[in-house]
């Protein structure tokens, strides 16, 4: 009996995942390169330049170059490549990246015909695709080797584990001694540094150049943003002022009654409709940042089968939590284009 060719891709994708979780971490241990160390991680993204790149006024608005900024900008770059390898020599019968692009677009077309309908489809699809592809390749650039573990060395603060330094070749590229961390004691210093923080006898710890974007909060709240503005802008297209009868139902209150509790439910509506953002922003930012934090964990817990399986939950998530942004997009762009009158 043949096997179906799906399943033996899924048993290279489970192959590879192993070996980088399981045995490449082993045999570079084995020849005396310890494994990588939990990077820094904080809700918003790590700042990689001690200057802004843009100031603003105001104490707290400059803009920094951060890690989550370089992935954002790392998963339009993939974008941008996909679709101009996809469009370059394209043919009449797809092969290779066109098809697979093809195949992806046709789908998420098809989503959005069944949930907006035909007429409205081509006007809200390029954006709710945009952030579902934008979405997927931020999330999975996270299970891309170097992304969280490669970066900036600085010092250890105090009340934190650093771990000793040794050099690679003869060059300014070091790496981490994880098999020897060690905690440095609150009083050390003074400022929250370290007693010793020459460079010969000072811990540190790992700032990564690039970190999924989708676990910086600041990311999620601007597709949040976005998909909101959208969606107003559409339902305000289709219906004009009647869109805005929607929250502020002054017609209802002639009928009495009733109508009283029409007018109610619109100013209720209007009150929720911001809190879309909210959900949309939590619900991806804690899934994503959830889940890197679980890797980080049981990555040093259990280095070798459970980390395998985890990679394998967290590509699963990374395309839902892509897939459930995009169709409540589409959700909330539908109800904001129906109408509520009486007729409907």
């Amino acid at each position: 009996m043949k096997m179906n060719k799906g399943v033996l891709i899924f048993i290279a994708i489970v192959v590879v995942v192993a070996f980088f979780c399981g045995f490449l971490p082993n045999i570079l241990t084995s020849a005396g390169i310890p494994q990588a160390v939990r990077p820094v991680i904080t809700l918003p993204g790590e700042k990689l330049m001690e200057h802004p790149l843009i100031d603003l006024p105001g104490e707290y608005n400059d803009i920094y170059l951060t890690n989550t900024l370089v992935g954002t900008w790392a998963a339009y770059l993939i974008m941008l490549l996909l679709a101009v390898f996809a469009r370059v020599g394209m043919k009449e019968v797809p092969s290779g990246i066109q098809n697979t692009m093809e195949a992806a677009v046709e789908g998420l077309y098809g989503i959005t015909q069944d949930v907006v309908g035909s007429k409205f489809a081509r006007t809200v699809f390029p954006i709710a695709a945009t952030i579902f592809i934008l979405i997927l390749l931020a999330n999975w650039l996270e299970m891309v080797p170097g992304v969280d573990s490669v970066g900036l060395l600085h010092h250890a603060e105090a009340g934190s584990t650093g771990y000793p330094r040794v050099q690679l070749g003869g060059g300014n590229a070091y790496y981490l001694d994880s098999s020897n961390p060690q905690d440095i004691p609150e009083l050390a210093g003074a400022e929250g540094e370290a007693e010793h923080v020459d460079d010969e006898h000072a811990l540190w710890i790992v700032t990564p150049f690039v970190r999924a974007a989708a676990t910086d909060i600041n990311f999620a709240l601007g597709l949040a943003i976005v998909t909101f503005v959208t969606v107003q802008i559409l339902g305000s297209v289709a219906l004009g002022l009647g869109y805005l009868a929607k929250f502020i139902n002054t017609p209802a209150l002639e009928k009495g009654g009733m109508g009283f509790m029409d007018f109610g439910v619109g100013l209720l509506e209007l009150i929720l409709e911001p809190v879309k953002m909210v959900s949309l922003t939590f619900r991806l930012l804690g899934n994503i940042f959830g889940g890197a934090v679980l890797l980080f964990v049981l990555s040093v817990l259990v280095p070798f089968l459970i980390p395998t399986a985890l990679y394998m939950y967290e590509l699963f998530v990374g395309a839902i939590q892509a897939y459930v942004f995009f169709m409540l997009t589409l959700v909330y762009t539908n109800v904001a284009m129906a109408s509520h009158g009486d007729e409907h």
